[in-house]
């Protein structure tokens, strides 16, 4: 969905937008970004830890969210333990 901020603009690079090596330096580790991105997409509920395998078999666009996406990079400040372990990008824990 599109990225929207608290303001209701659209989120772009040239904004200041979050990017993922900008979350990494604010300490979200892979698994907590996956999550993210898995919630904004309908995918996962807010801080459920996933694995790109289970997300591949959620997935279907036809149920992909309309609605925009508004970000809250504050809700993010600290991954619970459970995804801090994940290994997101090379499949889940």
């Amino acid at each position: 969905p599109l990225a929207l901020g608290l303001s209701g603009a659209r989120l772009a690079k040239r904004d200041g937008a979050v990017t993922l090596s900008r979350m990494v330096r604010a300490g979200i580790v892979p698994g907590q970004a996956l999550s993210i991105i898995a919630t904004s997409l309908g995918l996962a509920a807010p801080g459920e830890p996933v694995s790109v395998e289970a997300l591949a078999t959620r997935f279907d666009p036809a149920r992909l969210p309309r609605e925009p996406w508004v970000v809250r990079p504050e809700e993010w400040s600290t991954p619970p333990p459970d995804l801090g372990r994940q290994r997101a990008f090379q499949g889940g824990a």
